[in-house]
C-alpha cells in the first residue's frame, strides 16, 4: 500500500505541474466521458491525525453542471462549501492506483474559518480527486486542495493557483469510513 501512496504522490504532483501549464486539460477531456456522476460522504484522517469529514454529488451531464460539495476540517473548524463547478471529469486512475474509477471535480468555494467576530469568508477555488474502487467502499478515496490567487481555465473550467491547502497530506489515502460511488 505504501508503494500505491508514493506512485500517487508522485502522480498528484504531476497534476499540479501540468494543471499549472494547462496541458492536462486536453489530457482529460480526451480521457473522460461527457457524462459522469458520482456521490459521495465519509471521513478521512488529516495529516495532523485529525478528522476531516466530506459529501458530495457532483454530475456532468454533456457539459451541464450541477451538485454540491461540503468538507469540514474538524481539527481548525474550516468549512468548504462549494457555489460552483467548473468542470467534472472521469479519467483512468494512474498506474499503480488500486483499480477503480477516478473522477476530477474542479470549482469555486466559499471557505469559512473562525467563529463569532473572527468568522471569515472567502472564496478559494478548489480540486477534488475521488476514487471509487468498488464495495463496501473499503479502498475508496478522497482528496481536496484548495487555491488562493486562483484562475478558472475559461475553456476547461480546471482551477489552478496557490495551494493554500491539501487533505489528506503528502499522500493519496483511502477513506476511512463512508462511501464513492461514480455511476
Amino acid at each position: 500500500m505504501k508503494n500505491v501512496a508514493i506512485k500517487m504522490f508522485a502522480f498528484r504532483l504531476m497534476v499540479c505541474a501540468l494543471l499549472a501549464v494547462g496541458a492536462l486539460a486536453t489530457a482529460l477531456q480526451a480521457a473522460g466521458p461527457a457524462e459522469v456522476k458520482t456521490t459521495g460522504g465519509g471521513f478521512i484522517t488529516l495529516s495532523t491525525g485529525g478528522k476531516g469529514t466530506f459529501g458530495y454529488n457532483a454530475q456532468n451531464n454533456d457539459g451541464e453542471l450541477k451538485g454540491n460539495l461540503t468538507y469540514q476540517d474538524h481539527d481548525t473548524g474550516m468549512m468548504v462549501k462549494a457555489i460552483e463547478y467548473t468542470a467534472i471529469v472521469a479519467a483512468p486512475c494512474p498506474p499503480g492506483h488500486p483499480m477503480g474509477e477516478c473522477v476530477w471535480l474542479f470549482g469555486v468555494a466559499e471557505v469559512t474559518t473562525g467563529t463569532g467576530r473572527n468568522k471569515v469568508t472567502v472564496l478559494r477555488g478548489f480540486m477534488v480527486d475521488v476514487l471509487d474502487a468498488g464495495e463496501p467502499g473499503t479502498l475508496d478515496g478522497f482528496w481536496i486542495t484548495l487555491y488562493s490567487n486562483y484562475t478558472v481555465d475559461p475553456v476547461t473550467g480546471y482551477v489552478s493557483g496557490t495551494i493554500v491547502y491539501e487533505q489528506p497530506g503528502q499522500q493519496f489515502d483511502t477513506i476511512d469510513g463512508g462511501n464513492i460511488q461514480v455511476h
